[in-house]
């Protein structure tokens, strides 16, 4: 068995290159296997387009397409339908935000008007045009009486029909 393989692998191979027949050779059975394959490819194409292979893949593609575009409307609809949302609810805080705002501005105007009308009260109020505020240095019994229901604390005066009666005989202050 050991002398006949150390023979086999002493033997020169032939160098492919450097016979041009046998170059030639190999060139043209490599053409050929080649040409034979791009032949068989045609073919089998050509049956493939004819089959109903061909038509299931394009409906698979365009299904998938289809479903690819639906897909993104739906993501395009969902973003608009969010920042919709987002918006309403920037807008309704805002709006919460103003409304406590008006509320706070509000309330704080008429605690302003109170205390207006709390340092006004001990003052008589004139037929003037615009009306003023006034307190004589000396009181007359009418003025005195005027001043006196001005300062009763929490009495609405019915003041408004003795002011107009009263306050016709006070002289006017120009």
């Amino acid at each position: 068995g050991g002398p006949p393989l150390v023979a086999a692998a002493e033997k020169p191979k032939p160098n492919v290159d450097v016979v041009p027949e046998v170059r030639k050779r190999n060139r043209n059975l490599f053409a050929r296997a080649v040409m034979g394959t791009l032949q068989t490819f045609k073919k089998e194409w050509a049956q493939f387009e004819k089959s109903d292979i061909k038509s299931k893949q394009e409906e698979a593609q365009q299904r998938a397409a289809q479903r690819l575009e639906e897909e993104r409307l739906k993501l395009i609809e969902q973003a608009k339908k969010e920042r919709r949302d987002k918006m309403e609810r920037e807008r309704q805080l805002r709006d919460a935000i103003r409304k406590k705002h008006e509320a706070r501005m509000l309330a704080e105007l008429e605690r302003k008007w109170l205390v207006h009308k709390f340092h006004v009260s001990h003052y008589i109020l004139t037929k003037a045009h615009p009306p003023l505020y006034y307190l004589p240095s000396k009181h007359t019994p009418i003025t005195a009486a005027l001043v006196h229901v001005l300062e009763m604390p929490h009495a609405l005066p019915p003041a408004t029909d003795l002011q107009a009666t009263d306050a016709a005989q006070l002289p006017e202050s120009d």
